[in-house]
């Protein structure tokens, strides 16, 4: 896999994702993960390069193990659809973290869907598969999860949920903290309810970002 270039502390890993400690093979394999993102990214635009790659590569994989706490939360999930996957997040270390969880990442950029499907193969990622394509068109079977990382409005993103999620399913996305007001009203058009929050700026000293977790409602 090559050099490490990405410290990952395994204490604050563990802390964010809710459980006693990282199991060594996770651990490793989120390393390899961060190893492989550092070096493509100097080719392709994957992490934000206006700043430390590395540091902003170890920022988002933390926040993405964040999300764990909340999947566990909302019970059997089997299946996952991620859109937007570019660079991973969240769905690579989700992936690693949780491999009973079928994961299916959409993402239109040829050059970044290469890289996650040939990242998924180098770290042995059996539960991950990969669609080059829109939202849109894709052909897709009904999910228990659908994440989804700050690539769209509120009205449209609680939309692809609505048409991505079986009946019982849940929505997980990363929105801007302060909240926008017209979350609460297209949650509530689009029948969704929400049931779990979590503000980073407990875990990871991060003001303006938060992590929230939406149901299907049965009505």
């Amino acid at each position: 896999m090559g050099a490490f270039h990405v410290k990952l502390n395994s204490a604050l890993l563990a802390k964010v994702a809710g459980v006693e400690s990282i199991d060594h093979h996770v651990g490793e394999r989120l390393r390899a993960f961060a190893d492989l993102l550092a070096v493509a990214n100097q080719k392709i635009n994957l992490v934000s390069r206006a700043q430390d790659g590395s540091a902003e590569i170890e920022r988002q994989i933390f926040i993405s193990i964040a999300a764990s706490p909340l999947i566990v939360r909302a019970g059997v999930i089997q299946t996952c659809l991620d859109v937007g996957s570019g660079g991973g997040f969240p769905a690579i270390p989700l992936a690693i973290l949780h491999n009973e969880i079928r994961f299916c990442l959409i993402e239109a950029t040829a050059k970044k869907a290469y890289f996650l499907e040939r990242t998924a193969q180098q770290l042995g990622l059996t539960n991950v598969m990969v669609l080059n394509d829109r939202f849109e068109s894709a052909s897709t079977q009904a999910s228990d999860l659908f994440t989804l990382k700050a690539v769209t409005d509120v009205a449209t993103a609680l939309s692809w949920a609505d048409k991505a999620l079986n009946s019982n399913g849940h929505f997980l996305t990363f929105r801007p903290h302060p909240v926008d007001p017209t979350w609460e009203q297209s949650s509530r058009a689009y029948l969704f309810e929400q049931v779990g929050t979590l503000h980073l700026k407990t875990l990871l000293d991060i003001d303006n970002l938060e992590i929230v977790m939406f149901r299907r409602r049965a009505d």
